[in-house]
């Protein structure tokens, strides 16, 4: 993918794009998402006939997501003082695309792609969605199945600082 600049004539419209090999340069790197909060599936409640599996700690996987109306719920997650945060899905699957339905506190965002990682047993592919979080501790996230078969190992939350 080649990424080229834009120019604008004076009313306002878009100038023909000429397209280049090299794309625009990089204004600096960027910078590492900075992890406010990790929630390990152990911490999850289930349901729909998702379950929590392999043990209690890190190693922990939600399975059973594949089934219409299966769910992961993390409840208690911190917002900090409110405002947008990045969530961080850590799944595995053997499906070369999985889904995951996303809710926010009873809002429903979107439909969180989840490509192939090869490995259904472990959480080594990770998806990223921005949404808005409350103050404190009051925040609820649902991760919905029954689009294939994926393990769900954790949630990670990235707040911006706004």
């Amino acid at each position: 993918m080649c990424i080229d600049s834009l120019y604008f004539n004076d009313d306002g419209t878009i100038q023909t794009v000429v397209q280049t090999k090299n794309s625009v340069k990089p204004v600096g790197e960027a910078p590492e998402a900075e992890i406010s909060a990790y929630y390990a599936a152990s911490v999850s409640t289930t349901g729909g006939g998702a379950e929590v599996t392999g043990g209690s700690g890190a190693e922990a996987v939600v399975r059973g997501l594949d089934a219409e109306g299966a769910y992961c719920e993390f409840g208690g997650v911190d917002g900090g003082s409110g405002g947008r945060a990045a969530l961080y899905i850590h799944y595995g699957t053997e499906e070369a695309l999985a889904k995951l339905n996303l809710m926010v506190n009873g809002l429903d965002y979107t439909l969180i792609n989840a490509p192939g990682t090869g490995s259904g047993e472990e959480a080594v592919g990770t998806a990223s969605f921005t949404v808005r979080l409350q103050p404190g501790t009051q925040n609820t996230i649902r991760l919905t199945g029954g689009h294939g078969r994926i393990a769900v190992g954790g949630l990670s939350v990235s707040r911006f600082e706004e």
